[in-house]
């Protein structure tokens, strides 16, 4: 007897299409922090995959450093200069390390 499993699939910010889940993978690289550890979901025709722990970063967070505007979380942001982050709602810009 072979007991079928549905495959969860989650929409988010990370990532343009839906992830699946149907089963942890192990051994992978997440494209989000890029560590080598076990992936939660995946998007296997983009070769796009996150942890479990970045599978849970809010969108958007508050912090004292910068607090007149949420800061949000950009994936390969094209308009920045290496090494530094750019606010979208100032402009303002900072040393990212």
């Amino acid at each position: 007897f072979c007991a079928s499993t549905a495959m969860e699939k989650v929409e988010n910010f990370f990532h343009e299409c839906a992830l699946t889940s149907p089963e942890i993978v192990a051994d992978g690289i997440c494209s989000i922090c890029y560590k080598d550890e076990s992936v939660e979901f995946t998007c296997k025709p983009c070769n796009f995959n996150i942890c479990k722990g970045c599978s849970k970063l809010p969108q958007k967070v508050s912090h004292d450093f910068h607090p007149d505007h949420l800061l949000e979380f950009c994936l390969h942001q094209y308009d920045q200069k290496p090494g530094y982050i750019v606010c979208s709602g100032c402009g303002n810009m900072s040393c990212a390390s």
